[in-house]
């Protein structure tokens, strides 16, 4: 029920999913700030493989450890 962009890749996702895996998408996509109205979180300053692991990790998925360095920052950002 929302969208993570990053470049021009887009990533089908939860808003439970993610609110649960960090306290600050839940801020975003449940407040009345843009990314909630729209269901869409924008990560523009990341490679899309990195984001995209980093939203498995969310998942609970298993985590590939050759993205852990490019995923540490992110997962900092939006204190995963």
């Amino acid at each position: 029920d929302c969208t993570v962009t990053c470049g021009s890749s887009e990533f089908q996702c939860h808003r439970a999913v993610l609110a649960e895996a960090s306290a600050v998408w839940r801020i975003a996509l449940e407040s009345s700030f843009r990314e909630g109205s729209d269901a869409k979180l924008s990560i523009d300053d990341a490679e899309p493989g990195v984001v995209e692991a980093v939203l498995k990790y969310a998942y609970g998925c298993e985590f590939d450890f050759d993205d852990a360095i490019a995923a540490l920052g992110l997962a900092h950002r939006y204190e995963m």
